[in-house]
């Protein structure tokens, strides 16, 4: 009776432990907000508005979903040039030194 019962314990916890676990979860609800909105918050909190509404002015790309762009490898830009700018000593046509990174 008593390898029984030994056999029966492990058994019962490796069935119910994950259940109780997965019970206990806290389940969503709809007015929960959504990643992008979470996403829109936190950079909110880091980075002011006026300056995120300079920089989509100025037609600089900005990835606003929750999925990163994959930035991988190594990089090599030459011919930089200003189409626009908020610097006022910077004109349509200078050229910036290469760069790599």
């Amino acid at each position: 009776y008593t390898k029984n019962i030994y056999f029966k314990v492990p058994l019962i916890i490796v069935f119910l432990v994950p259940l109780a676990i997965l019970s206990f979860c806290k389940k969503g609800s709809k007015d929960d907000p959504s990643g992008k909105e979470i996403l829109n918050n936190k950079i909110g909190e880091v980075i002011p508005q006026q300056y995120l509404d300079t920089l989509i002015k100025l037609k600089f790309p900005l990835n606003q979903g929750t999925t990163p762009p994959n930035m991988e490898g190594g990089y090599f830009a030459n011919s930089l040039s200003p189409t626009a700018s908020s610097i006022s000593g910077d004109k349509e046509g200078n050229t910036f030194r290469d760069s790599k990174f």
